[in-house]
C-alpha cells in the first residue's frame, strides 16, 4: 500500500509539472503576441511620424517654388493662405497661353489653305521656282527636315540668293510628291486623314466625363486638344512602340542619365497622361446600330478598310487568316487559341497580300451574329473579306480552319481561284484517300479530281491534305525540307497545289511579325486601345509597303529596315514641337547680349537657379546668399558662368562678395 501511495504521488507531481509546462507556454505565446502588438503600433507610428514629416517638405516646397516664381515675374510674396489659389491660376494661366499658341499655328495654316486657293488652280500650275530652290528643297527633304520648316528656310534662301518668292507649305508638299520622296506623305495620308475628328471626339468625351464625375480640385486643369498636339501623341504612342519600357512614366525618367529619354522635350508627363485618359474615337451620345459591339471604333474601323483598298492594288495573291490583338482584360468577345503566340485577346479575320503581307481588308470578331449564319462562320468570314474581289480571278490562300469543298465550289463560280489545307472530316472529301484509308511512305502522295476541285493527301512528317479549285493536278513544284542525318536541306518533288500553299499562305504571319513588334504594350482597361494602336501600327506597315512598291531604290537607302519608317513617322508627326519646360525652347541669349553682376543679394542662403534647372530628381541642389542683380535670381559663384552661358575667359560679368 505504501509503494502505491508513493507511485500514485510521483505521477500527481508529473501531472503537476505537465500542467505547469502548458501554462508557461500558453504564457510564451501570449507574450509573443503582445510584444508583435507593441513592435507593430510603434512602426506605425513611426511612418505616420514620417509621412507627416514628407507632407511638410512638400508643402515648403510649394510655398519655395510660388515665392522664386513670384519673384522672377517681379510679383510680391504671396500669403501662405493664398497659395493653392495662386498656384491653380498660374497652372490655368499656362494652359491657356498654350491652347492660345496651338489656335495661332492652325490659323497659320488655314491662311495659307485660302492663299493657296485664291491664287486659282490655273496660276497655280502655271507658277514655277528657279532651279536653285528646287535643288535646296530636294536637299532639305532628303535630310529629313519636316515639311513646315522648309518654307521658313527656302525664304531666308531666298533673301540670300535675291530671289523673288518661295513656295508655301502646299508647294512644298506638290513638289515632295514631284520629286518621289513619297513615302512619309503616304503615311500622313494613311494616318492622319481624319485627325481632327479623333481631335473632336477626345474633346466632346472629356466634356462629357467631366459633367458627370467632375474631377477635384487639385486635378490637372485640361485645356482642349489641338490637332498639333494630338499629332504629337500619336507619334509618342510610335514612339513608346519602338522604344519598349516597362511603364509609361519611366519615358519621362530623369534621376538616371544613362536611361533618360527626350520625352520630356516634346510634351509634358502630365499633359501626356490626361489625354492618353480622355483619348476617344466615336461620341457615345450619338445613337449606334443596334447589337453593335464596335461602336466606339466603328467609324475608325470601316475608314481604314476603305483607305487601305484605295491606295494599294495587290498582285493578285491573298491570304486569309487570324490575327490575334493582344488582351487580357474583361471582354465578352475575348478569345483563347492555344497555338497563336498570343493566346489571349480579341481575333481579328485579315485579308492580306501573299507577298508582302500588306493589311488590305480586316474584320474585328466580336462574337456569334445575331441569327446565325447559313452555311457556317468560315463561309461568312473568307465571303465578306473577299467579295470587292469577285470576277478578278485572283488567288487566295487559307488554311483548314476555313477550307471545305462547298466554299471552294462557291468561291469558283464567282471567279475566285482559292486553295488551302483541309481536314480530314470535312464533308464531299474522296473517303478512299483521306488518311486513315490510306498508307503512304514519306513524301508520297495521290491526287483525285472532281470537276474543278483537286484533292491531294502528301505524306510529311503527317499526313497534309490540300484542296484547290484552279490547280492542276499533274502540275509539280518542290519544296524544302530537312535532312536528319547531316543537316542541310533538301528539295522535295510535290505536287504543285502543295509547294504553291506553302510559299502564298504566309501574308498574315508576316504582317502579325512585322507589326507586332512595335505595337504599345502598356496595360489598359479600356480593349479599344489595343485594337487602335495595333491599326495604327498596321497602317504605318501598309505605307511602308507603298513606299518600298513606288521607290524602291529610295526605301533601300533611306529605310532598309521597317523599324527605321516607324521611327520616321515618329521624327515627321513631332516635328520641332518642343515641350515649355524644354530649355531649348527657351534659348539663353547669346554671350556677351547683356551684363550679369554677381552681388550678394540674401540674408538667408537660397536655392540656386543653375542647380535647379541642371540636377536631377533627387540630387541635392545648392544653396548660396548671391544672386544675379539683372535677373533677380539665386546664382552660386561656381555657376556663374553656367549663367552667363559663356566661357570663364569671356565672362565679362564683376563678381563682388
Amino acid at each position: 500500500m505504501q509503494k502505491l501511495k508513493e507511485l500514485r504521488a510521483k505521477h500527481h507531481k508529473t501531472e503537476q509539472v505537465k500542467c505547469l509546462h502548458q501554462v508557461i507556454k500558453q504564457t510564451d505565446a501570449v507574450m509573443k503576441k503582445l510584444k508583435m502588438k507593441l513592435v507593430g503600433d510603434s512602426v506605425h507610428q513611426e511612418l505616420i511620424a514620417m509621412e507627416t514629416e514628407l507632407a511638410t517638405r512638400k508643402q515648403k516646397h510649394r510655398r519655395l517654388k510660388l515665392y522664386q516664381q513670384c519673384k522672377r515675374i517681379g510679383m510680391p510674396t504671396p500669403i501662405y493662405g493664398n497659395i493653392a489659389k495662386l498656384h491653380r491660376e498660374l497652372h490655368s494661366k499656362d494652359a491657356v497661353i498654350l491652347h492660345l499658341e496651338n489656335k495661332n499655328l492652325e490659323l497659320e495654316d488655314i491662311i495659307e489653305q485660302l492663299q493657296c486657293c485664291s491664287s486659282g488652280p490655273l496660276q497655280k500650275e502655271s507658277k514655277t521656282f528657279p532651279q536653285e530652290t528646287s535643288m535646296f528643297l530636294y536637299e532639305a527633304i532628303v535630310n529629313h527636315v519636316p515639311t513646315r520648316s522648309v518654307p521658313i528656310l527656302l525664304n531666308k534662301f531666298a533673301q540670300r540668293s535675291g530671289l523673288d518668292s518661295a513656295p508655301h507649305c502646299t508647294t512644298v508638299e506638290m513638289m515632295a510628291r514631284e520629286l518621289r520622296v513619297v513615302a512619309v506623305l503616304q503615311a500622313t495620308e494613311l494616318l492622319m486623314t481624319n485627325m481632327n475628328q479623333l481631335v473632336d471626339e477626345t474633346n466632346r468625351y472629356t466634356d462629357q466625363e467631366r459633367r458627370q464625375n467632375p474631377p477635384t480640385p487639385s486635378a490637372p486643369i485640361w485645356m482642349p486638344v489641338a490637332t498639333n498636339e494630338m499629332r504629337v501623341f500619336v507619334g509618342l504612342c510610335f514612339a513608346m512602340g519602338i522604344l519598349l519600357l516597362t511603364s509609361r512614366n519611366d519615358y519621362w525618367r530623369v534621376s538616371n542619365w544613362l536611361l533618360k529619354t527626350n520625352f520630356g522635350t516634346v510634351m509634358a508627363r502630365d499633359r501626356f497622361n490626361l489625354i492618353w485618359r480622355y483619348l476617344h474615337l466615336a461620341n457615345n451620345d450619338a445613337p449606334g446600330a443596334e447589337g453593335d459591339k464596335l461602336v466606339k471604333i466603328r467609324w475608325f474601323v470601316d475608314f481604314l478598310n476603305d483607305q487601305f483598298q484605295a491606295v494599294y492594288v495587290p498582285y493578285g495573291k491573298y491570304t486569309v487568316d487570324e490575327s490575334m490583338v493582344k488582351f487580357k482584360g474583361r471582354l465578352e468577345f475575348r478569345q483563347y487559341l492555344p497555338a497563336k503566340p498570343t493566346k489571349w485577346g480579341v481575333k481579328v479575320w485579315v485579308l492580306a497580300e501573299s507577298d508582302t503581307g500588306y493589311l488590305l481588308k480586316f474584320q474585328v470578331y466580336t462574337g456569334r451574329a445575331p441569327g446565325g449564319q447559313e452555311r457556317g462562320l468560315t463561309h461568312r468570314v473568307v465571303t465578306d473579306l473577299v467579295d470587292h474581289l469577285y470576277g478578278q480571278y485572283t488567288q487566295v490562300y487559307f488554311d483548314n480552319f476555313y477550307t471545305s469543298p462547298d466554299l471552294l465550289t462557291y468561291l469558283h463560280a464567282w471567279q475566285v481561284y482559292a486553295c488551302g489545307t483541309v481536314r480530314a472530316n470535312r464533308k464531299n472529301l474522296p473517303t478512299a484517300l483521306l488518311p486513315k484509308n490510306v498508307n503512304l511512305k514519306q513524301h508520297e502522295f495521290k491526287v483525285a479530281q472532281k470537276d474543278e476541285l483537286s484533292f491531294v493527301v502528301w505524306q510529311d512528317t503527317k499526313p497534309v491534305c490540300v484542296l484547290s479549285n484552279f490547280h492542276d493536278p499533274t502540275a509539280m513544284g518542290a519544296v524544302s525540307r530537312r535532312v536528319r542525318l547531316g543537316g542541310g536541306a533538301q528539295q522535295v518533288a510535290v505536287p504543285a497545289v502543295v509547294a504553291d500553299y506553302q510559299k502564298y499562305m504566309k501574308g498574315v504571319d508576316l504582317m502579325d511579325q512585322m507589326v507586332g513588334h512595335y505595337i504599345i504594350q502598356h496595360r489598359s482597361k479600356k480593349w479599344w486601345r489595343r485594337i487602335f494602336h495595333y491599326l495604327m501600327m498596321a497602317s504605318a506597315y501598309n505605307a511602308y509597303v507603298v513606299a518600298r512598291d513606288t521607290s524602291p531604290e529610295m526605301v533601300a537607302t533611306e529605310w532598309p529596315n521597317f523599324q527605321d519608317f516607324p521611327e520616321e513617322i515618329v521624327l515627321w508627326l513631332v516635328g520641332e514641337v518642343r515641350s515649355r519646360r524644354d530649355p531649348a525652347a527657351n534659348p539663353r541669349p547669346a554671350p556677351g547680349a547683356g551684363r550679369h553682376d554677381i552681388v550678394k543679394m540674401y540674408e538667408k542662403k537660397r536655392t540656386c537657379i543653375e542647380c535647379s534647372m541642371s540636377a536631377a530628381a533627387g540630387e541635392g541642389r545648392g544653396t548660396t546668399k548671391h544672386g544675379c542683380q539683372q535677373c533677380q535670381q539665386p546664382v552660386h559663384l561656381e555657376c556663374v558662368c553656367t549663367h552667363f552661358h559663356t566661357d570663364p575667359l569671356e565672362t565679362r560679368c564683376q563678381t563682388t562678395s
